[in-house]
């Protein structure tokens, strides 16, 4: 699978992450997780940005897509 789908995913979970998802987050949030997963070139780096429950998500979508 394309890494770059995986960064995605990544982001998409960070940005879910709270009540109001993405509503919540400030731009300088955004941006700094943004570049965060951009920078990633292995799958445990992204799963370090995640916290055990997101890691969890993460760790699914990957064994269902892949």
């Amino acid at each position: 699978m394309n890494n770059n789908i995986k960064k995605l995913v990544a982001f998409c979970i960070l940005m879910e992450s709270s009540n109001d998802g993405i509503l919540s987050k400030a731009p300088s949030y955004i941006q700094e997780k943004y570049e965060a997963c951009l920078s990633c070139k292995e799958d445990w780096q992204l799963r370090a940005l995640l916290d055990m429950g997101n890691k969890a998500k993460f760790d699914r979508w990957v064994e269902r897509w892949t």
